[in-house]
């Protein structure tokens, strides 16, 4: 078996002291890393499946530690496992690359490829889950486009088409060109450290948690240009939607879409249509808001819960 690009061996039945377990994962170079977290299946003994979760932008896996909690606590199976796996620059507790290339839309994918081989090289046979928010479903998208052993897709308000023409994109395109990137990562640093107090005045409806992630993040120029660059990418590349890989993931592809998405706008009506009306039951809309990991997570777990059921419960069955 090849070294594998993970921090700690997943594949260690002693049970961890704590969950979920802080991990690294290398890709290309020994300083080329994105923060993961996992969390080993309920039950002792190798998971008949495993969810990989790929965060939005910002990639900050510790975000979404309560939304994979409850799907974890609720899930039919006890077998299932989960790797939460975030994005390439953008941890403050890691190094950051050398190369800017590194911070690419592509390279992006291709890290979290990195992630999903290594998962099924881990556990051969396991039924494999993608689940993707924003930006993460379309890269859970095209990972699974040639991947036979991708049992179920799930895009979580996925940004799969036209990106820079949703209302968002339309108002913030023009901050992730140059040199916006570069001045707002250090004017957000110096803001944040010297006035501390600012964050939980404007995020006053924000946890604790979830503000310690923010300030972490800020406060680390590096990682803010990171984020900002791969989202200058996502402007770019996210364009026309894919019909034909729309088309072949369908059996396999379920989609929750918030009634108001800024960051989505009137394109998930082209997706709907491409699914046709006979796949109405593959999507759902809920009235969370786009950054569901700050304060809806269980209600988005509940949502995509009775999809993940039927694909780990199947799984159980295969090995029963």
């Amino acid at each position: 078996m090849a070294p594998t690009p993970f921090s700690v061996d997943i594949c260690d039945p002693t049970p961890p002291k704590e969950l979920p377990v802080h991990i690294s994962l290398q890709v290309y170079a020994p300083n080329v890393l994105t923060r993961s977290l996992w969390w080993p299946s309920r039950r002792s003994g190798p998971p008949t499946a495993v969810l990989l979760f790929i965060c939005g932008n910002p990639g900050i896996p510790t975000w979404y530690i309560e939304f994979i909690d409850a799907i974890r606590q609720r899930a039919s199976s006890s077998s299932i496992a989960f790797l939460a796996v975030g994005h390439i620059g953008h941890a403050h507790d890691l190094p950051q690359p050398k190369d800017t290339r590194h911070l690419s839309l592509e390279s992006q994918v291709e890290a979290a490829g990195y992630a999903q081989a290594a998962l099924l090289e881990a556990f051969p046979g396991v039924s494999l889950i993608l689940v993707g928010h924003s930006i993460g479903g379309y890269i859970a998208m095209q990972l699974a486009r040639d991947n036979p052993d991708v049992s179920l897709v799930i895009g979580i308000q996925p940004t799969i088409s036209h990106m820079a023409q949703t209302p968002n994109g339309k108002l913030l395109r023009h901050f992730f060109k140059p040199p916006f990137p570069q001045i707002l990562s250090v004017l957000g640093y110096i803001l944040v450290v010297t006035l501390p107090f600012l964050l939980p005045i404007l995020y006053r409806t924000w946890s604790k948690h979830s503000l310690t992630v923010l300030k972490n993040f800020l406060t680390n120029p590096q990682c803010t240009l990171a984020a900002m660059t791969m989202a200058g990418d996502e402007m770019v590349h996210v364009m026309e939607l894919d019909v034909k890989l729309l088309a072949h993931l369908r059996p396999r592809l379920h989609i929750l879409y918030s009634h108001t998405d800024l960051w989505v706008g009137s394109n998930s009506d082209e997706v709907i249509r491409v699914l046709g009306e006979d796949n109405a039951s593959r999507v759902k809309f809920t009235p969370v808001p786009h950054a569901f990991c700050i304060s809806h997570s269980v209600e988005t777990a509940l949502a995509i819960l009775p999809w993940v059921n039927e694909v780990t419960m199947s799984s159980d069955d295969n090995v029963s």
